[in-house]
């Protein structure tokens, strides 16, 4: 099943989709409502109240993951 599909199936059956873009540090959160980008905290209060996830933090271990595993 294509990428595009698959994505359009998790929003359908889903009330929030995260899709994570590392090479723009940055996310993608999709709703029924419409979708926009977040580069600093990751929150979803209507689900998960108090949730931040500083993206910074995230992504530096991300590279900092994939620079181990270059070596």
């Amino acid at each position: 099943m294509p990428i595009k599909q698959n994505f359009r199936n998790a929003i359908r059956k889903s009330k929030i989709v995260w899709l994570v873009i590392p090479q723009k540090e940055e996310v993608l959160v999709c709703t029924a409502e419409g979708k926009h980008s977040v580069r600093d905290f990751l929150t979803a209060p209507e689900l998960l109240p108090g949730l931040q996830i500083p993206l910074q933090k995230v992504f530096a271990r991300v590279k900092a993951g994939a620079s181990q595993t270059a070596s």
